[in-house]
């Protein structure tokens, strides 16, 4: 199943631009957001998971220039940094 994580902490900024971490953009605050999959069947089960562990191992999946979705593998995710988890539907 596809997850939207937001974690609590900072984002590394695009290259090439004047934003650094922890500052705002024009959007208002920087959000450190991904979207990943996780075998879990719902937001609960990742999370206890996560909890049990202290972390989760989730495929990564970054956005092309088509706004496409592609796995860049795999990445733990330490329990204190998740901030919100919803199911992803790719909107």
């Amino acid at each position: 199943m596809k997850f939207e994580i937001i974690l609590n902490m900072p984002v590394r900024p695009k290259a090439n631009t004047s934003v650094k971490a922890n500052e705002p953009n024009r959007d208002g605050a920087l959000v450190h957001r991904i979207v990943c999959e996780h075998p879990a069947d719902n937001v609960g089960e990742l999370m206890a998971k996560a909890a049990d562990d202290g972390y989760v191992v989730v495929d990564e999946y970054y956005p092309d220039n088509s706004r496409l979705y592609t796995n860049h593998g795999p990445i733990a995710l330490s329990y204190t940094v998740i901030g919100k988890v919803k199911f992803w539907d790719g909107k």
